[in-house]
Order: C-alpha cells, then sequence, then structure tokens
C-alpha cells in the first residue's frame, strides 16, 4: 500500500524546471506531451525523484521518495 501526501500547496503559477536529469525549462509544448505519453512512465516506477521548480520566490529543490507503508504480503 502506498500513499500520497497532499502536505504540499503550489502556488498556481508554480513550473517543474527539472526531473531527475530531465530539463523542462525550454521544451516546447509538443515535447512536454511526448515525454508525458511516454517517459512518464518510466519515472513514475522510481523509488525517488529530484525535482527543480519555479516559484515567485524563485527556485527551490524538493526530493520525493516513495515509501511502502503496509506490506502487501499480510
Amino acid at each position: 500500500m502506498q500513499q500520497h501526501s497532499n502536505g504540499s500547496n503550489f502556488e498556481s503559477e508554480t513550473k517543474v524546471l527539472k526531473i531527475n536529469d530531465t530539463n523542462f525549462s525550454s521544451f516546447t509544448k509538443e515535447q512536454l506531451c511526448k515525454f508525458w505519453d511516454y517517459d512518464w512512465k518510466t519515472l513514475s516506477e522510481l523509488d525517488q525523484l529530484e525535482l527543480v521548480i519555479e516559484t515567485s520566490e524563485g527556485n527551490k529543490e524538493f526530493f520525493i521518495k516513495k515509501e511502502t507503508l503496509l506490506s502487501t504480503n499480510s
């Protein structure tokens, strides 16, 4: 069982600039759509993501780690 936290609130103007080694800052809408259709599936299977986001207060770096809260073997 996995749990997703809703503890973070981002401004509507927040932009994702980078996830792991993929820099989105200059992606066109077409490149972003292709990434979402094909490459996101690979990222979603990773245990940790490194994000760089742009907010009104400047760029910030976040690390998101998957955690298993309950064993599925119970």
